[in-house]
């Protein structure tokens, strides 16, 4: 294992077992989780999606600008729609309990895991927020590609430590929302200038998600696009 994997992993082993951990900001538990999604580990993020494929639509201006947010022009729904509820509901409540907003430029994406630890499989979405901040010579020197043209999101090194938050079964019954500060998490960390973490630090990588909270024509769930990998 690399170094940021045995990281990854002792952080996880600590969050089980209910440990404080210094850079960790416990902001949720929840007593009550769909089956489908504890039983991922087992079905796959692939078998747990509906076979239909949706085209990911052009939302706040992205096809203009060149811009693809997902990797690939389609995305599914969760064949239980309590779960597709429920993980459009995650992004609603990170946007609540930390400094992100949902939009193309700051919070859309995550990226779900799968993980065996203590004999017992476990299921965990890791939410990128601060995507895309704004170019400037003097604050932000990154060329992010087109996605980045026309930024909303200016960048504030306090805001970007925070920009990871991880959600974790812990057994079959609780899970966890956690929001990770980099800044002490350093070792998580695999493009240290973006405060950037890995999922597949964490566990098997089951696919991506993502949650367009720009479509208001559209109930929540259907707002939210999987694509297994």
């Amino acid at each position: 294992m690399t170094p940021r994997e045995v990281a990854a992993q002792r952080l996880i082993d600590a969050l089980i077992e209910g440990k404080d951990v210094d850079g960790v900001q416990k902001v949720l538990i929840q007593r009550k989780i769909p089956v489908s999604l504890l039983q991922m580990p087992s079905t796959t993020l692939r078998n747990a999606c509906h076979f239909r494929r949706r085209a990911v639509p052009n939302v706040e201006n992205a096809a203009l600008r060149q811009c693809s947010l997902s990797h690939e022009s389609t995305g599914r729904r969760l064949r239980c729609r309590n779960s597709q509820k429920f993980v459009a509901d995650l992004f609603k409540t990170v946007e609540s309990e930390s400094c992100a907003n949902l939009n193309r430029f700051d919070l859309f994406h995550a990226h779900v895991f799968t993980t065996c630890l203590h004999h017992s499989p476990r299921v965990g979405i890791l939410f990128h927020a601060k995507e895309y901040p704004a170019y400037d010579e003097h604050e932000f020197s990154v060329n992010l590609g087109r996605c980045q043209v026309g930024s909303s999101l200016t960048f504030q090194e306090e805001e970007f430590q925070s920009r990871n938050m991880l959600w974790l079964t812990l057994d079959k019954a609780t899970s966890l929302l956690a929001l990770l500060d980099t800044s002490v998490l350093n070792e998580l960390l695999v493009v240290p200038e973006l405060h950037t973490t890995y999922e597949g630090d964490f566990g098997k990588v089951e696919g991506d998600i993502y949650y367009f909270d720009s479509l208001h024509n559209r109930k929540i769930s259907e707002r939210l696009f999987v694509v297994p990998r």
